[in-house]
């Protein structure tokens, strides 16, 4: 994940749309989380380190690394975030 696909991605979002990303790799998931907070259209919906302890994990649908992670006890990191109106952010967990 980087500034250009970052930029395509916005592009291809419908204003109602948003983007949601989850990941087991917390410096990763930082760095993607950074990249999107200094674009200021970019609203977060949602930001947990602990997606599993989280407000965020009802209606899940897990994916298969996502399931070994969890088996292992590791945390799983979510955000969704939108381009359209500031949302305020439920978090479970401080950032």
């Amino acid at each position: 994940f980087n500034l250009e696909v970052f930029r395509a991605m916005k592009r291809k979002v419908k204003p109602e749309g948003f983007f949601s990303f989850k990941s087991d790799h917390q410096e990763y998931f930082r760095t993607v989380a950074d990249l999107l907070r200094e674009d200021p259209e970019v609203y977060f919906e949602a930001y947990t380190e602990d997606f599993y302890k989280s407000v965020y994990l009802d209606g899940n649908v897990a994916s298969e690394f996502e399931k070994l992670f969890r088996a292992k006890s590791l945390p799983v990191y979510y955000l969704r975030a939108n381009f359209k109106t500031p949302s305020l952010v439920k978090s479970s967990d401080s950032e």
